[in-house]
């Protein structure tokens, strides 16, 4: 009869070393073989050898599966890239700009409405005074992305709670009887205190269980995580490429940062060693989800599927007014005024020698 089991928890256990014990399980598995088969040759009867060997077993099935269960991990997990990320070559694009042309048009038109409704007439005056100086500069933001997936095979102990017919009177596992438990269940609107008295009458209004425990059973879980990371090189944050990257932009793949050029426009291009660190220290915060509890750990993968660099284009114009000058930064793509952050961020780079 199918019995419901339910576990029980598990047992707390301090962390041994990284790395699977399986060489040695298989060395054990094989001197407890051949101690069972020299004390019992093959042209034994099998009844005979079967009976004979029956104190042996027990060891020889747990080392069996043991090893089956740190093969089985072993097979579906490998080390993964993520552990070495200074290994992994990225894929780099740019994001394809508006013509120079289009962007100084954009800006002579932003200013000169913008003083419009301030200077009514004397925007012929405006036109004078304020001029784009010298030329523009097309400034590359790196984005970085990644994807990946942590997954961890892992040995640990469990106890497990076996609910078992009112009728039963006792229970064999393994060769082992198992101490037999009587447990009450009373009904929901009957507080404890009057449960535990109805215990002791017997009462017609509780429902007694039979259970037992298994204890130090060995369990292989696995704890997964998975997702996706974007960093910008002035410090944005996010999840979805789609938050910093328009799926309808166009996008030329590029295999160093020489390739990125501008018609009609000095380039100036990020160091990216600092926000590629950034990225893989908040991928991994992020992905990672190591077992808290476990007697071994069979297999630790940590893989990054994904790494990629996006270069975001963005101008920067000089402009002078009367005797003061001033600085303007806009989106490459949208034409869109920057924000504060990724003004100042492509300002700096601007004004790098």
């Amino acid at each position: 009869m199918e019995r419901e089991i339910r576990n029980h928890g598990n047992e707390p256990s301090s962390p041994p070393p990284l790395g699977s014990d399986l060489n040695e399980i298989e060395e054990i598995l094989r001197m407890a073989k051949e101690v069972s088969e020299g004390m019992f040759p093959k042209s034994a009867a099998t009844a005979v050898k079967a009976d004979a060997g029956a104190e042996f077993r027990p060891i020889i099935d747990r080392l069996e599966r043991m090893s089956t269960l740190t093969e089985t991990a072993i097979k579906l997990g490998k080390p993964g890239n993520g552990w070495t990320p200074e290994r992994i070559v990225e894929v780099s694009y740019q994001v394809e700009p508006m013509p120079v042309e289009h962007a100084t048009s954009v800006v002579a038109r932003s200013r000169y409405l913008g003083l419009a409704s301030r200077l009514g007439s004397s925007l012929s005056f405006a036109r004078k005074s304020r001029e784009i100086v010298g030329e523009p500069m097309a400034v590359h933001v790196p984005v970085w992305y990644a994807e990946g997936f942590h997954e961890c095979y892992y040995l640990r102990t469990g106890s497990y709670k076996v609910d078992v017919s009112s009728d039963v009177v006792a229970v064999e596992v393994e060769g082992q009887t198992r101490d037999l438990r009587v447990g009450y269940q009373g009904r929901k609107l009957i507080p404890d205190a009057i449960t535990r008295r109805l215990q002791r009458l017997g009462s017609i209004f509780l429902s007694q269980s039979k259970y037992f425990y298994l204890d130090g059973v060995i369990e292989l879980a696995k704890s997964k995580g998975q997702g996706s990371k974007f960093v910008s090189g002035d410090g944005r944050k996010g999840e979805l490429l789609e938050e910093i990257i328009d799926p309808d932009w166009k996008l030329k793949r590029i295999f160093d940062q020489r390739d990125l050029v501008v018609s009609g426009a000095q380039v100036r291009n990020p160091h990216l060693e600092e926000s590629r660190n950034r990225l893989l220290s908040v991928f991994k915060e992020r992905v990672l989800c190591m077992p808290t509890n476990f007697k071994e750990i069979l297999s630790n993968q940590f893989e990054i599927t994904t790494l990629a660099v996006y270069y975001v284009p963005y101008y920067y114009f000089r402009l002078r007014d009367g005797a003061q000058s001033r600085e303007v930064v806009i989106h490459g793509v949208t034409g869109e005024r920057a924000e504060n952050g990724v003004a100042k961020y492509v300002a700096r780079l601007a004004n790098v020698s």
